[in-house]
């Protein structure tokens, strides 16, 4: 199926405004000054495939295998940081990956991505930056990806593990609902992108307009291609 020009045109802003509306956020709430003013933080959509939408490309490949292996339901909201079990999509223990699915008519449509690097994670010194490190142990807590949100109920548990083994548990704590609060953000955002679009008629392949979106020089749906393109230019600008 062909997407058409109304449904590219409306989702494509509404990726825009997604994507600065999490950096602001992330901005305003984080506590860190890693986070909050040196900005080692960013933003991500990719859709269910792990293939990029807009934003940075990272952690796509990883939230495809956990999907296809794990159960996932609305309200979950899933955290990692282990450079090993994400295929390298992490640079090192000390950037946190908070990842919210994102769901429509029960299926999972896409994730938003939100990532930042925490004043400290437990590693041998502080920021996670250990110069004299020789092995992944010195540098801090490993996070296999793991539900920090369970159907919208937080999981206490795993965050003061988190925090336990942490200097500034404050700020880790706060950086990390920080990153939770900017990936729901999407999820709202793209949901409304995708009202607008059943207000105004558009087509009803919402996953198929997604795809035609996708950061990729050979999408595989073919006949989107030049509607990808567009959308691709408009969620650059």
């Amino acid at each position: 199926m062909r997407t058409d020009s109304i449904t590219i045109e409306v989702i494509a802003n509404g990726l825009k405004a997604l994507i600065y509306e999490m950096d602001a956020a992330i901005e305003r709430t984080a506590m860190s000054i890693i986070i909050r003013e040196q900005h080692d933080f960013g933003m991500s959509l990719v859709d269910h495939r792990g293939w990029v939408v807009t934003g940075t490309a990272f952690a796509g490949q990883t939230l495809a295998e956990y999907a296809a292996t794990h159960p996932v339901e609305p309200g979950d909201v899933i955290m990692f940081n282990d450079p090993y079990l994400s295929h390298g999509e992490i640079s090192h223990l000390g950037d946190t990956m908070v990842a919210v699915p994102i769901f429509w008519e029960g299926d999972l449509l896409a994730w938003g991505i939100a990532w930042g690097h925490h004043m400290d994670i437990g590693a041998d010194a502080p920021a996670a930056m250990p110069t004299q490190a020789t092995e992944i142990f010195h540098e801090g807590l490993q996070i296999p990806p793991v539900k920090l949100y369970r159907q919208g109920v937080l999981n206490e548990d795993i965050l003061a593990i988190v925090a336990r083994n942490s200097r500034t548990p404050e700020m880790m704590v706060g950086d990390t609902l920080a990153l939770s609060a900017a990936g729901k953000i999407a999820e709202k955002r793209l949901h409304e992108a995708v009202r607008e679009v059943r207000r105004r008629g558009g087509a009803r392949d919402v996953p198929g307009a997604l795809r035609a979106g996708t950061r990729d020089d050979a999408p595989p749906d073919r006949a989107a291609a030049g509607e990808a393109a567009q959308l691709r230019g408009r969620a650059r600008q």
